[in-house]
């Protein structure tokens, strides 16, 4: 896999790849950015093409181009690799069979998405055409929504869609394994969605992976048996219902930005807000979260505001997602539309009600609270209730937030705090499903790390040094002033000082190489920045100079006491002599 990594970033410019997603502007021999990983107004986001690195000195994120593909287009490093790969012409030798075998599947979905496309648009309409156009039309889906996610028709005839494929000279098996034909005993086959209108469903990069077709609302089997309202595509290699979210490759960025993943049930929910102008918004597709679906959320997003019907199944699906997304941590809300059947109902009967909703929206617990509480009930009653209710507070990820809601439930019932603690940390609960996420990321195989990611913490001195540093490798004519500020250096950066030329840092030895790149690339930050270098320089150095008074002050504390126990008052009256003068010195500079 090394060799494939290697082989890919060596056929790639890491500027060009970046180029994809976000306006680089040149910054000496490098190039800065805002940063697509948090918000900012000045750049901060520096890019290295000689070191193929990158780094945001604003969020402290950097990596290699692996890493930045990986969290902007939120996929794993596998996912990230195939991607890169395609773009470098690398064929990556561990999965090469399968990675054609996935594309012949991708293939005949993207074609069959187009089959269905052409139905319900085709110049010579059929009688199931227009009960569709008048389907999606009732349910108030604009031409441009229905363009949009590509929206089609499954003809309601045996086998339209695999007599399309085959003469389009899709292999049979393929099809077969797409699942978008069912084998009879016979041996032909049937297309699996017939007299549908048909939802393609896409995964993270887009890429059509299976449908969920919607029974038209005259259809009626030839068994004579009413057909099921929606029917999925079956399980394959590339579509696995449970990692799904439904217009998630259209909402990510939004929800990005906003931190806020808006959830709802069906595709017709997420059409209908996405039109109504709320982007941040996915859909379950009809069943409750899972953590494959959370773990994809979680490095994006931080609520969830959650929107099920309010039928049986409808709340049997928000309370298990509720309770998952707690304990994986996330702050979950619950959007109540009274008066209404469901999201999708609101915008096409009050457009633009749906903004209001969600800024109403209620933290899960009052809703529990409002769902099982109920003061003044009998004993038995109430004790059965709360014991719920503590069962779901025991699931938070938070111990604090665990301990403010186990507060407000003592408001709420009139029982006292200990009381409610003692009888929670006796309820048994599901595992901490959280820690299951973390060891299937623990799991995950990670992106190679770049030199430029400094793990450890960094002192007021070194982050003052590391600035002036910078400043010099942007203006190299300061370095003879900056060695005059030698003495107040951080000992591990007097090193990176001495190695100041005027191209840059030389040679350091390899435990300093990383910071020596991060060095070398803030410098670009100066550029085309509206600063007088030697006044900047000024400042620093009297900053750099006041931590290392300081730090002095601090090792004068110490010596005092060691002196005071040891009896030592010469000691003692020297150390107090030099802490007077580094006060002083402190005062006046």
């Amino acid at each position: 896999m090394s060799d494939n990594v290697q082989e890919i970033k060596s056929r790639l410019d890491i500027a060009e790849v970046l180029r994809a997603y976000i306006k680089l502007i040149p910054a000496g021999k490098n190039l800065k950015a805002l940063c697509p990983f948090h918000k900012e107004k000045s750049p901060s986001f520096m890019v290295s093409p000689d070191r193929g690195s990158w780094h945001c000195f604003g969020c402290g994120e950097g990596g290699d181009m692996f890493k930045f593909v990986m969290k902007y287009e939120n996929i794993e490093f596998f996912e990230a690799m195939k991607l890169l790969a395609e773009k470098a012409g690398v064929t990556v030798a561990a999965g090469a069979a399968q990675g054609g075998a996935y594309r012949e599947l991708y293939d005949a979905n993207r074609a069959a998405k187009d089959f269905f496309v052409a139905q319900l648009v085709a110049a010579v309409p059929s009688a199931h055409q227009g009960i569709a156009r008048e389907y999606l039309v009732k349910r108030g889906l604009t031409a441009e929504t229905i363009r949009e996610f590509e929206i089609g028709l499954a003809p309601a005839i045996s086998d339209g869609l695999f007599r399309a494929l085959t003469g389009a000279r899709y292999a049979v098996p393929e099809i077969e394994r797409a699942g978008l034909v069912i084998k009879s005993e016979r041996g032909t086959y049937w297309d699996r969605f017939r007299g549908r209108v048909m939802f393609p469903l896409y995964n993270n990069f887009g890429k059509v992976v299976g449908f969920t077709g919607r029974v038209l609302p005259s259809e009626i089997a030839q068994t004579g048996f009413e057909a099921a309202k929606y029917v999925n595509s079956p399980e394959t290699p590339i579509f696995n219902k449970s990692k799904i979210l439904y217009g998630f490759h259209k909402s990510k960025s939004a929800i990005r930005d906003t931190k806020t993943a808006i959830v709802v049930e069906g595709q017709m929910d997420f059409l209908m807000l996405w039109q109504d102008g709320i982007k941040n918004v996915i859909a379950s597709s009809g069943t409750a979260l899972t953590m494959e679906h959370l773990i994809a959320l979680r490095r994006i997003a931080e609520t969830l505001v959650l929107s099920f019907d309010a039928d049986d199944a409808g709340l049997a699906a928000a309370e298990r997602s509720i309770d998952l997304a707690q304990s994986a941590d996330f702050n979950v809300k619950i959007l109540t539309i009274k008066g209404y059947k469901d999201p999708a109902e609101v915008v096409q009967g009050a457009p633009g009600k749906m903004a209001e909703f969600v800024t109403k929206a209620l933290p899960a617990m009052r809703y529990y609270f409002d769902r099982y509480v109920h003061p003044g009930a009998p004993v038995a009653d109430q004790k059965k209730s709360v014991r719920v209710v503590l069962g779901k507070i025991k699931q938070i990820a938070s111990p604090i937030e665990r301990l403010h809601w186990v507060r407000e439930l003592g408001v709420l019932s009139g029982l006292t705090e200990r009381a409610l603690t003692e009888e929670m940390d006796a309820l048994k609960v599901p595992e901490q499903v959280v820690q299951k996420a973390k060891n299937d990321e623990l799991q995950a195989p990670e992106a190679p790390q770049s030199g430029a990611e400094r793990q450890d913490p960094q002192t007021r001195s070194e982050l003052v040094g590391e600035r002036m540093l910078s400043l010099v490798c942007a203006y190299p004519a300061l370095r003879a002033k900056v060695l005059a500020a030698e003495k107040d250096f951080a000992p591990t950066d007097v090193e990176l000082l001495h190695a100041m030329t005027d191209e840059g840092i030389g040679t350091v030895s390899p435990e300093l190489q990383a910071r020596a790149d991060l060095i070398s690339l803030r410098s670009g930050l100066f550029v085309g920045e509206n600063i007088a270098p030697e006044e900047e320089l000024k400042r620093l150095m009297r900053e750099l100079h006041m931590e290392a008074l300081k730090k002095r002050q601090t090792e004068l504390k110490q010596v005092i006491a060691r002196c005071e126990a040891s009896g030592d008052e010469a000691c003692v009256a020297a150390a107090l002599k030099e802490i007077d003068s580094v006060a002083k010195d402190l005062h006046t500079i």
